[in-house]
């Protein structure tokens, strides 16, 4: 299983619904579910929601790299951290639409993977495949990428990476596109793609088309059982043999492709 909840060999799950009429209709359908037991409706006293999960959510520290922190915990040095010779970089993404606040493995093995690979693309274009909240584009703007084209094809999370761009200072760098190729840069200094393995499998060829000679190519979201076969498609089209990080479980392949006079 991908997600924590599907994991479990049983989940306790709470709903919140505005009236009690409607917490007793959604009681009767999930009772009537294979697998699904009531445990009971409760009335809640009024709470402020807000308030709570602002404090559930905090600086989330990464390795090599710095720290994701939401708006509320930004600090007065603001987004970008101590400059771009110093690994703290400190990115500010408001948790939300999209994936990526800096929670799950796979978020920040890229970003440490970024980190490493930074002297290679400032100056340059990056292509985040994939972007969803747009941590990643972002991230690389802050360590020293012209422009980053920040891929998704999810429409409704568009103004969530706009958004997050200018909470950083980097809206002028950041360029949202609904699908590849991008306009303007067919081949990038580094592509970060931190997807499901069926999608970077189905998008292998543009993936590694996309990267310019001398280029890093960082693809996350994978499970030890995924790194052959996608270690191996990826090789077939011409990329190098990758180098390997984890954490919890999860994955990511970093691709160093070798000069054009190599």
């Amino acid at each position: 299983p991908r997600d924590w909840v599907g994991a479990r060999d049983l989940a306790d799950v709470e709903f919140w619904f505005p009236s009690a009429e409607g917490a007793r209709e959604a009681a009767a359908r999930l009772v009537r579910l294979l697998g699904c037991a009531l445990v009971g409706i409760r009335r809640e006293a009024p709470r402020d929601w807000a308030a709570e999960s602002r404090a559930a959510i905090g600086p989330v520290a990464v390795p090599r790299f710095g720290r994701i922190v939401p708006p509320w915990h930004a600090d007065g040095d603001g987004a970008g951290g101590r400059g771009l010779d110093d690994p703290g970089i400190t990115v500010v993404i408001d948790p939300g639409a999209g994936f990526g606040t800096g929670i799950h493995p796979t978020t920040r093995l890229c970003l440490s993977a970024l980190a490493d690979s930074a002297p290679g693309f400032r100056g340059g274009s990056v292509l985040d495949f994939g972007s969803g909240s747009g941590i990643l584009a972002i991230a690389a703007a802050l360590l020293g990428a012209t422009v980053t084209d920040a891929v998704e094809i999810d429409g409704r999370v568009h103004e969530a990476i706009t958004g997050n761009a200018r909470l950083n200072g980097v809206s002028e760098r950041v360029v949202v596109h609904s699908a590849l190729p991008v306009d303007g840069h067919t081949r990038h200094d580094l592509v970060v793609a931190n997807i499901v393995a069926a999608v970077l499998l189905s998008h292998a060829e543009a993936l590694v088309r996309g990267v310019r000679a001398g280029g890093t190519l960082v693809l996350s979201g994978l499970l030890a059982d995924d790194i052959d076969g996608v270690r191996t498609r990826y090789e077939a089209l011409g990329a190098p043999r990758p180098s390997a990080i984890g954490e919890d479980g999860w994955w990511a392949l970093v691709f160093s492709f070798p000069t054009a006079d190599a």
